[in-house]
């Protein structure tokens, strides 16, 4: 650019200097008084020339200079513009690389604290003849403990409530020892998870997840599910004190082998602590959320009775007593305003229900409740008998079978089958029970009635 711009310069400044020449020459061609061609002769004339115009001369030179110097000081300027330009830029630059490195080390720093004071709150469990739980402070406690263990090829999980520092979780005897193999599921106070597995008689490993991991994941039957990367995006281990977490201390083909198995240790970890993992992910108002989120009858019953089916299956977390007083409101809710609902399409599910009924009618536990067997074969006569215009009869029958339910034992398998296909069958039901026509009497009860239902929920203690 620069060599281009040099050109034009020079060829300007020839074209300033031969113009007087030139314009002398044109004059003497135009008079016809050129001399003869003579190099001596024209050079002569050339001087002459030049001579008689010095003034011009010197004007054209001296707007050239001061040209020249005017473009050198302007390109000279917006250079210093530029590099000033640059320079605050690189300073802004510098300035914002350091806050972004000093707010870094700030969330770094905040982060390190969050994760001390969390550590604060997590579990350490010591073994002896008993499983104790260890805190960093007396004060401090663990939540919605689980105890995981295996008896006769069986997965037990037992609800060991909450426990303070210092407490025995599980107590053992000479009958029945701490078993070599056992896993625990909990909440600090903080709310966040933890897992503990204790393998072999000898290796312990701590984990609590990750804050925006999946407590049900790694999961799955086959290998490749359980690759490192899948358990450290959900689980991030802690108290990394045992020998087999300190293998790069070892030297050679010693620290692959632990490696090795470190690495299978905890496939196996999270492969067996796959059913104690499902109680982690239960949050009981997300349990729920569906019938608070209901709107109006036909979906806060459909709901309802979707939600207790599957929180009332094994584990089930809601209990006894809540699902017949949740059924006994219902049926007062409903029963008192059956002109306002019909049902339809019930047909269809006919032989799904009559086999849940007879399901009933096998077990063992209830063998000898005669009453209870006259009212399911009543019920079951009505969905043969297809008598499904009125939704009374079906809720009479059931709430009776609720009634004779609470004199069965508590907790009992009876009990439980009996409400499961109380449970099941009314979920259908309602799945095709419709509001006959919008009725502001039905609408101004709704919230009632769905706070009346929400009250009657328990949960199972933890």
């Amino acid at each position: 650019m620069k060599k281009k711009k040099l050109k034009m310069e020079n060829l300007l400044l020839f074209v300033a200097f031969v113009f007087p020449i030139a314009i002398s020459f044109i004059i003497s061609l135009l008079n016809r008084n050129l001399p003869e061609l003579n190099l001596y002769v024209y050079f002569e004339k050339c001087l002459f020339v030049v001579k008689q115009n010095m003034g011009y001369y010197g004007t054209v030179f001296g707007l050239f200079l001061a040209m020249k110097k005017y473009s050198e000081d302007k390109e000279q300027s917006e250079k210093n513009r530029e590099e000033r330009k640059q320079e605050r830029e690189e300073k802004q630059e510098r300035i914002e690389r350091e806050l972004i490195r000093i707010q870094e080390e700030s969330n770094l720093l905040r982060e390190k604290e969050i994760e001390n004071r969390k550590d604060n709150y997590r579990p350490t469990f010591v073994l002896n003849d008993n499983i104790e739980l260890l805190m960093r402070k007396e004060d401090l406690y663990l939540e919605n403990i689980l105890y995981f263990t295996w008896n006769n090829g069986k997965n037990v999980v037992e609800k060991k409530g909450t426990k303070r520092s210092g407490e025995c979780i599980v107590k053992g005897n000479y009958e029945s020892p701490i078993p070599d193999n056992f896993y625990i599921a909990a909440e600090t106070i903080l709310g966040e998870k933890i897992l503990f597995g204790y393998l072999f008689g000898e290796y312990k490993i701590y984990k609590y997840l990750n804050e925006y991991g999946n407590p049900l994941l790694p999961i799955g039957g086959n290998l490749e599910n359980y690759e490192l990367y899948e358990i450290e995006k959900n689980w991030i281990s802690y108290n990394v004190v045992s020998s087999i977490n300190n293998f790069e201390k070892s030297s050679g083909n010693i620290v692959e082998d632990k490696r090795i198995l470190f690495n299978n240790l905890e496939k196996m970890f999270f492969y067996n602590s796959q059913d104690l993992r499902e109680y982690l992910c239960f949050n009981k108002v997300e349990s729920i959320q569906n019938i608070i989120n209901s709107s109006n009858h036909v979906e806060l019953y459909n709901e309802l009775f979707t939600d207790l089916t599957t929180g009332y299956s094994k584990p089930k977390y809601f209990t006894d007593n809540s699902i017949i007083e949740v059924i006994n409101a219902v049926y007062n809710q409903v029963y008192y305003n059956a002109d306002l609902f019909k049902m339809s399409n019930i047909k269809t599910f006919e032989k799904y229900i009559i086999e849940k009924i007879q399901v009933l009618e096998n077990e063992v536990e209830i063998k000898d409740e005669e009453e209870l067997f006259v009212l399911t074969e009543e019920l079951k006569n009505y969905f043969l008998a297809q008598n499904f215009e009125n939704i009374q009869l079906i809720l009479d029958c059931i709430n009776n079978i609720v009634e004779q339910a609470k004199n069965l034992p508590n907790e009992s398998n009876g009990k439980y089958r009996v409400l499961e296909c109380c449970l099941k069958v009314l979920k259908v039901v309602f799945e095709n029970v419709e509001e006959k026509e919008m009725s502001e009497e039905l609408e101004s009860k709704f919230l009632y009635h769905k706070s009346e239902i929400l009250r009657q929920i328990e949960f199972e203690e933890e």
